[in-house]
């Protein structure tokens, strides 16, 4: 069914929009510069940190706080944590893609649809955080606690707000 699904978005792609159009629909700078007023509170005191322990990867992201929800950029994350990120521009949403499991997120609505399987074990699941993605001077920022449903830990240690693989997703069950 996720095939279908990805064969016929893909398709629509090609055959709707000129080359690059998917890639170039948000454009998502690794560096942003958050001067817009928000109706959030811009944090400069948290480093956004992926990865674990010494494995760990800085980003040069803001990270904000609205309705005490902590919200981060969804395309410097994902990337870095390996995933695939693309705006399907007839949906009006971003698509996040692991290899077990998907989500379309769509701009302002607080429901978000994990859909995948392992082998036989159905990992559908729907989240709701209290805040929908926001589209924050073109780049889309969606609730930190969002990479959990990829199989994420999420914390703050230190100043930092890391996003790291869970250790039996790296490792393994033992």
């Amino acid at each position: 069914m996720r095939l279908h699904y990805i064969a016929g978005l893909a398709l629509c792609l090609l055959c709707a929009a000129p080359a690059g159009a998917a890639d170039t629909a948000v454009s998502e700078p690794m560096q942003p510069a958050l001067t817009v007023q928000t109706s959030g509170q811009i944090l400069p005191e948290y480093t956004i940190l992926i990865g674990r322990n010494s494995a760990q990867t800085p980003l040069t992201a803001s990270v904000y706080e609205k309705n005490g929800v902590l919200m981060v950029p969804l395309r410097p994350v994902a990337e870095q944590l390996g995933y695939t990120v693309a705006w399907d521009e007839e949906k009006q949403c971003a698509f996040i893609e692991t290899n077990t499991v998907y989500m379309h997120l769509y701009p302002g609505v607080d429901m978000y649809e994990r859909i995948g399987s392992l082998k036989t074990v159905n990992l559908n699941h729907i989240y709701q955080y209290g805040i929908g993605p926001e589209n924050v001077e073109g780049m889309l920022y969606v609730p930190a606690k969002l990479f959990e449903a990829f199989f994420n830990d999420v914390f703050i240690e230190e100043g930092s707000l890391v996003i790291a693989p869970q250790e039996v997703y790296l490792h393994g069950a033992p």
